[in-house]
């Protein structure tokens, strides 16, 4: 009896480690295209000639609280 719950337990374990792992790289997955998707915006941005415009204090107004 011993050696079937052992060897449940560890097809148990198992199957927790591999979800954990199909979770971790899901998520791996999602930064991954997330970061992609920033760089295209970033090299669309550089393409199409948007510049960082520097704004004076008076152009910029009062401070917001």
């Amino acid at each position: 009896m011993n050696r079937q719950l052992r060897r449940a337990q560890a097809k148990q374990d198992k199957k927790v480690e591999f979800e954990k792992q199909k979770k971790k790289d899901a998520r791996r997955d999602r930064i991954e295209m997330l970061k992609e998707r920033r760089a295209k915006r970033r090299e669309a941005a550089k393409r199409s000639g948007a510049e960082d415009k520097s704004v004076s204090k008076k152009e910029a107004g009062p401070p917001v609280s």
